[in-house]
């Protein structure tokens, strides 16, 4: 795959019109999840026993024996069913492989699966399915034995609900989303908050399931913060995303191209300001958008767009908001913030950063269970 990165990625853009040079960048596979095979191990675990012995009183002391031998083994879970969404195809289901960003989130949860000891069966979208298949022919061409890995294409009203309903899939492994806010206080470093928080909603054309849509920015540095950020916005170049001058490239269809304008209309109606952008040009592009003047009922504001639009809202204080991710230059603000919200991952001073060896995941409904690290292993791939 390393040796194929130009070709996954050229297929990546084919299908979900992301940035080919981006793609590119993020197409070699991390070795993370190939060097945790040969190390995922049970304990032997010492025991007490009681004995009662007297000293006094008659009391209860543990003792160790010898005789007995008490350990814990790890068993792959089985038949791992992976549904993987278009806008990560390949990141997404390459289990624990490091791939376009977005993609690798899902993608990890193949080899990672892998890792433990089971097999797959992934059904890509059916957007977006090059990738998958391609990797696939690797796969075989690698010497895997049949059945480990296997690729299933089709709609998710055929193919998703047989692998979710077969009962000899022991784990169904699937993607969903939330709206994903930032914070930026007024002692941030404004000029590195707002490459951060451009980076954070428009990369991907905004389809990623953790964009920061949302932009909190406090009072002092607001005006300050929605300059600059127009300013970064406008040079997002719109265009072929083969092109090497090209950030923004079509969303992935008509369909989620009228859902994203639906959104911006209804923002329109419900009273915001477009500050930047909100049109539909030739096509399927969507300009990037900034809506200024919004309330917490407004849907642009409540549910996830999953395209180029942004809000970026005013606050006095630290409690006038949640978020995912913080920016401050005062490291016990940002711990004592950071440990107050109610999200799976923060960032401080930075957006949308992933590691293959730490933990990322969501918090109460918008996840179960983690990618990437050990805990990936644990939640994903293996029983003890």
């Amino acid at each position: 795959m390393e040796e194929a990165a130009d070709e996954i990625a050229a297929l990546e853009t084919l299908c979900n019109e992301g940035s080919y040079l981006i793609s590119k960048r993020w197409s070699v596979p991390s070795k993370y999840y190939a060097g945790w095979a040969d190390k995922i191990h049970g304990q032997v675990v010492e025991v007490k026993s009681f004995t009662t012995v007297m000293v006094l009183q008659i009391r209860l002391r543990p003792q160790t024996d010898e005789r007995k031998l008490n350990y814990t083994r790890h068993e792959p879970i089985g038949v791992v069913g992976q549904i993987v969404p278009w806008n990560g195809p390949h990141r997404t289901w390459y289990a624990n492989l490091r791939v376009s960003t977005v993609n690798a989130l899902r993608l990890t949860r193949y080899f990672k699966a892998l890792a433990a000891g089971s097999t797959i069966v992934l059904k890509p979208s059916e957007m977006t399915p090059l990738s998958a298949l391609r990797v696939c022919m690797m796969v075989e061409e690698a010497g895997f034995p049949p059945g480990v890995l296997n690729v299933v294409t089709g709609y998710g009203t055929t193919v998703g609900a047989a692998i979710s309903s077969h009962m000899k899939i022991d784990k169904v492994a699937f993607t969903g989303s939330t709206a994903s806010p930032n914070i930026i206080f007024n002692d941030a470093d404004l000029d590195q908050a707002v490459k951060w928080a451009a980076h954070g909603i428009f990369f991907n054309q905004g389809q990623v399931c953790f964009a920061g849509s949302r932009i909190y920015v406090q009072s002092g540095i607001y005006d300050e913060f929605l300059a600059k950020f127009t300013e970064r916005t406008k040079m997002n170049k719109l265009g072929d995303p083969f092109s090497a001058d090209v950030y923004q490239g079509p969303q992935i269809s008509p369909i989620q191209a009228d859902r994203i304008m639906d959104y911006v209309n209804s923002g329109k109606d419900q009273g915001a300001k477009i500050h930047l952008g909100g049109e539909r040009q030739e096509g399927n592009f969507v300009t990037p958008t900034i809506f200024t003047e919004t309330k917490p009922d407004m849907e642009i504001v409540q549910e996830e767009i999953f395209g180029p639009v942004s809000v970026v809202i005013k606050f006095e204080d630290r409690d006038g908001c949640l978020a995912a991710a913080v920016f401050t230059q005062n490291l016990t603000q940002a711990i004592e913030v950071g440990h107050a919200f109610k999200a799976g991952t923060i960032w401080v001073n930075c957006c949308n950063e992933l590691s293959p060896s730490m933990p990322f995941g969501g918090y109460k409904q918008s996840d179960l269970g983690r990618e990437f690290g050990s805990y990936a292993l644990e939640h994903s791939a293996m029983s003890t």
